[in-house]
């Protein structure tokens, strides 16, 4: 059950990824993907 609550919980928080690089302003090129660019710097960090 808690598993399902918090579940839900963060699909109700979600927004589509292509409005967190609007937000973020970041730039969209052919040469870098950025879901990749974010996945290796939280690696980095993490």
């Amino acid at each position: 059950q808690s598993t399902r609550a918090a579940s839900q919980a963060a699909v109700c928080n979600s927004i589509p990824f292509e409005q967190v690089l609007n937000l973020l302003h970041l730039p969209r090129t052919i040469r870098q993907h950025p879901l990749f660019e974010a996945m290796v710097t939280f690696h980095l960090k993490g």
